[in-house]
């Protein structure tokens, strides 16, 4: 009961915005019900949720779901109730999270054996221009030589890149624009809501390429999935902006520096040795890519992240924008920037706001904390920090941040804190919070294996370490037993989570009327 309705609501919320058209799944149900693999593309974050409501009352397929999507406490429900197979981000995860991937695949080849439908994203990720790009990536493969008589169905969706839920516009999330709409449903009386037309067609191919090496078969798909071109559309929101979608400019794609013209011949060698053995290609050169020209998917990529963590001590948080032979020699270096998941944002303008040709001066003071609260006084709403996650900082962000966090770290019965972040606003928050709470903060360097952190930790007297959750994951799959350790890490995401809106406001408030208050801080 519980499915149906969920399936009704899901198929009538849909319906308000989409106009989809079906060809070809009638003769897919004519050759039955079970041991299908279900293959689509991926132009959107919403064509999932599309294709279940599609699907379900036939065929009632599993979903291969990513965990940084699924894991959402409205969502765990619905993925528990479709049997959904979760693996994680290997970018994350490491080589914990390689075996994770493998064994999401064994579950696949299991579901098939049993009769159950699966439903497979070849790419494992959306659209990252107009085309369907599925590189090396191996689960199919791996897939269908262990059940070679699955049935393989082909799913081609277009009519959605341009949509809020494409990468045409930027990163996109199931949860980003639901004021938008909401506002505009409201608008529209619910039933008069301009609509996108999307067209998904189903095909059984009977010279699918079953025991063909991987990149074969991939090309095969992309082939597929890219023999109608996807265009850039935009869909009116409201009924008086009219009714008709119009094409408008591709997104301008990110070029990655790939000059390694400066980079130590050593380093070259080794990277192209490494590259060697995992690929199993003896000629390799700098403009090789990773997965067309050398056949390396996510799951060999993330040994050559260990391997790069290991050797040169730099860690790589987003596989993404790694594509070629020159990113690795330059993420070697610690020269490489990819754009967090593919999207770098633009530098603010708040940044350059108040610029000045005059000299820096610093003012006097006997500790970092003291010159720190004096810039506050006389700067407190410019911006002095940013990262790509948090974006820019004025001073009196970062003293709310601090205030926020202070009460938390004055609980802490030591008096060294360890702080396991890399070069981020959330780092600079974490020190200086400890700071003023009258604490020694100790920067923690996950680099250098769990033997040596496990050394300088107890000799720095270290009992809690601030970190990210996703940081932790990260390291952990690696390799690093980090619960060996003897301490307690403080995750930054569950301590704020853990904040009531009072604290925030009283955080708030203090960082306008209360900076007295970090000056009496035993730092």
């Amino acid at each position: 009961m519980f499915k149906t309705i969920l399936h009704l609501l899901l198929t009538f919320l849909i319906s308000l915005r989409y106009k989809i058209t079906v060809k070809g799944l009638d003769k897919i149900l004519a050759k039955g019900r079970k041991s299908i693999v279900f293959m689509p593309n991926h132009p959107a974050l919403i064509d999932p949720v599309i294709l279940i409501s599609l699907l379900h009352k036939n065929f009632e397929p599993r979903p291969l779901a990513d965990e940084g999507q699924v894991d959402k406490s409205w969502v765990r429900p619905l993925m528990k109730t479709l049997r959904a197979i979760v693996i994680p981000d290997l970018s994350k995860n490491g080589k914990d999270g390689r075996d994770a991937v493998l064994e999401g695949v064994q579950g696949i080849i299991d579901g098939l054996q049993q009769g159950d439908n699966i439903l497979l994203y070849p790419a494992g990720r959306l659209y990252h221009s107009r085309h369907e790009s599925i590189g090396a990536n191996s689960s199919v493969s791996l897939v269908l030589k262990r059940v070679p008589k699955a049935r393989v169905v082909l799913l081609r969706t277009t009519g959605l890149w341009g949509s809020s839920f494409s990468r045409a516009n930027g990163m996109p999330s199931l949860t980003k624009h639901i004021a938008l709409y909401v506002k505009t449903l409201l608008s529209a009386g619910f039933f008069f809501l301009p609509k996108r037309e999307v067209l998904i067609e189903f095909a059984e191919p009977e010279d699918f390429p079953f025991g063909d090496e991987k990149l074969h078969i991939n090309r095969y798909m992309e082939d597929y999935y890219n023999k109608i071109p996807q265009y850039n559309t935009a869909v009116p929101y409201y009924w008086w902006q009219g009714r008709r979608a119009k094409q408008v400019a591709e997104p301008e794609q990110q070029n990655i520096n790939d000059d390694t013209s400066h980079i130590p011949a050593a380093t070259k060698e080794l990277v192209q040795a490494k590259l060697q053995e995992l690929s199993g290609i003896e000629t390799i050169n700098h403009k090789d890519r990773l997965a067309q020209d050398l056949g390396m998917d996510s799951l060999v990529l993330v040994e050559y992240v260990v391997w790069l963590e290991q050797e040169f001590g730099v860690v790589l948080m987003n596989l993404d924008g790694v594509q070629t032979v020159a990113h690795c020699i330059l993420a070697a270096a610690g020269e490489f920037s990819a754009p967090e998941n593919g999207n770098e944002l633009d530098v603010a303008e708040a940044w350059f706001k108040g610029k000045s040709k005059k000299a820096l001066v610093l003012p006097e003071g006997e500790s970092v904390a003291e010159v720190f609260l004096k810039q506050v006084e006389k700067n407190p709403d410019k911006v002095i920090i940013t990262d790509q996650i948090s974006g820019p900082k004025t001073y009196r962000q970062l003293l709310t941040g601090i205030f926020a966090l202070n009460g938390g770290m004055e609980k802490l019965p030591e008096p060294q804190v360890g702080i396991m972040l890399p070069a981020t606003v959330s780092a600079v928050v974490s020190y200086l919070s400890v700071m003023f709470a009258g604490k020694v903060p100790v920067m923690v360097n996950w680099t250098v294996g769990a033997g040596n952190m496990d050394y300088c930790l107890k000799n720095a007297g270290v009992k809690h370490v601030i970190t990210a959750r996703a940081l932790y994951e990260k390291v952990k799959g690696q390799g690093a037993d980090l619960d060996a350790l003897g301490v307690r890490f403080i995750f930054l995401e569950e301590l704020a989570a853990s904040l009531s809106k009072a604290a925030k406001l009283k955080a708030l408030f203090q960082a306008h009327f209360s900076v007295r208050k970090l000056k009496k801080a035993d730092v």
